[in-house]
């Protein structure tokens, strides 16, 4: 287990996938294609806690990539705002990041973000982003984000259809319980600033 204010590697990796379908043969299979610099909070068995922090670095290994793109956040070296809270029961193929913006740190939103349940070894957290997010409102109300792009994931043989359609199904189910109110994160946490003591580490 990693202790508060551990400074680990999150990577994003291409191939991973939790039906058990990654193409081994891919170029860009295990690969990163993003690198960030964040902060433990807290970790155990059903819990984990990364912070990242302002100005954090971001880096982009070279590698041939889906559809020859590169990573959405490329143009920019390091993370920008005031930080992003990321928390997750390590077993499950979602995280919910926290936004706030401004000196007042003013709530903006939870983000429901699909990955799979992450890697963990060493100072590294290996995840891969599932493209289909779910954006919370502090009012509750929620959308869908990149639905569509998910057809165009499938076409570049970054997923299979198979794990695409169980992308949608996750989304979908997720959405439900959004629909009905059954939060499964601690909603207080909206209120959350940096320990003092982490820029003292």
């Amino acid at each position: 287990m990693w202790n508060f204010g551990d400074t680990i590697t999150r990577r994003e990796v291409m191939g991973f996938s939790p039906i058990g379908d990654g193409d081994s043969s891919a170029p860009w299979f295990d690969k990163a294609w993003i690198e960030q610099q964040v902060r433990v909070i807290e970790h155990s068995e059903d819990r984990l806690a990364i912070y990242v922090e302002p100005d954090s670095p971001h880096t982009f290994p070279p590698g041939v990539w889906p559809g020859g793109a590169e990573h959405p956040w490329k143009s920019r070296g390091r993370w920008e705002g005031i930080g992003c809270l990321m928390t997750q029961d390590p077993r499950d193929h979602h995280a919910v990041w926290h936004f706030w913006n401004g000196p007042e740190r003013n709530f903006v939103c939870w983000y429901i973000n699909l990955q799979t349940a992450p890697r963990l070894y060493g100072n590294t957290m290996d995840t891969q982003d599932l493209e289909v997010d779910l954006v919370v409102w502090p009012d509750g109300t929620w959308e869908m984000k990149d639905w569509d792009l998910l057809d165009v994931r499938v076409s570049e043989g970054r997923f299979s259809t198979e794990l695409g359609s169980w992308i949608r199904t996750l989304a979908t189910s997720l959405g439900d319980r959004l629909d009905r109110k059954d939060y499964w994160w601690d909603l207080s946490l909206a209120a959350w600033e940096p320990p003092e003591e982490l820029s003292h580490q």
